[in-house]
C-alpha cells in the first residue's frame, strides 16, 4: 500500500489535478488514493475507539474517520462518471 509522504501527496490539490489527466492516469490515481484513504480512516477509528471515557475527543476523531470514508465514495462517483465528462464532473465534486 502506497503510504502518503507529505500533504501534497493527498487532499483536495491531489484531487483537482484529475480533471488534467488522462482517464487511465485518472483511476490510477484513484487507485493509489483509496488504500491511502482506508488506512487513514481505519487508524482515526481506532483511535477514537480507544479513547472510551473520553466523548467528545472519540467523537471528533470518528467524525474524521467519516470524512476519510465520505472521500472515498466521492472518488467512486468520479470513477463511475463516464470518461468523457469526467473531467467537467471532478471540479465540482472537489469543492
Amino acid at each position: 500500500m502506497p503510504e502518503a509522504q507529505k500533504s501534497s501527496d493527498i487532499g483536495i490539490k491531489r484531487g483537482r489535478t484529475l480533471a488534467n489527466l488522462p482517464a487511465s492516469a485518472q483511476l490510477d490515481l484513484i487507485a493509489e488514493g483509496l488504500p491511502i484513504l482506508m488506512k487513514s480512516a481505519g487508524d482515526l477509528l481506532a483511535a477514537a475507539r480507544s479513547l472510551e471515557g473520553h466523548t467528545r475527543s472519540s467523537s471528533i476523531l470518528l467524525g474524521h474517520s467519516l470524512e476519510e470514508v465520505a472521500k472515498i465514495l466521492v472518488l467512486m462517483d468520479i470513477v463511475r462518471c463516464p470518461p468523457k465528462i469526467r473531467p467537467s464532473r471532478v471540479g465540482p465534486m472537489m469543492q
